[in-house]
């Protein structure tokens, strides 16, 4: 569990070095697929979405190990997951959100 805590403290948000492996990626959303949105039980551990997400926040670290995972992106999977019939659908709007958000971040 502190290597855990360890890896969401040492993020590469400060440097964009330190990278982590796909393992390192799957591990840390094991623990943050409860977090999301706990208080309406979409996500929790029974929940009627949480294997869902866990697929496609786990394919979107997958296809982009220059991003990979980072603590946060199960809102974003759920809002997208939520929002479309399909985990391959919610995987394809990810995708989009997150290219939409790195093009804003280049063009500023």
């Amino acid at each position: 569990m502190k290597k855990l805590q360890k890896l969401h403290e040492n993020k590469f948000l400060i440097t964009g070095e330190e990278k982590f492996s796909k393992e390192d990626s799957i591990k840390i959303i094991e623990n943050d697929i409860p977090r999301t949105f706990s208080k309406d039980h979409f996500f929790t551990k029974n929940g009627a979405f949480t294997e869902n997400l866990r697929q496609i926040l786990e394919a979107f670290a997958m296809y982009r190990p220059d991003i990979g995972y980072v603590q946060g992106m199960s809102y974003i999977g759920g809002i997208c997951l939520l929002n479309t019939s399909t985990v391959f659908a919610g995987f394809v709007l990810m995708l989009f959100s997150a290219l939409n958000i790195r093009s804003e971040k280049h063009a500023q």
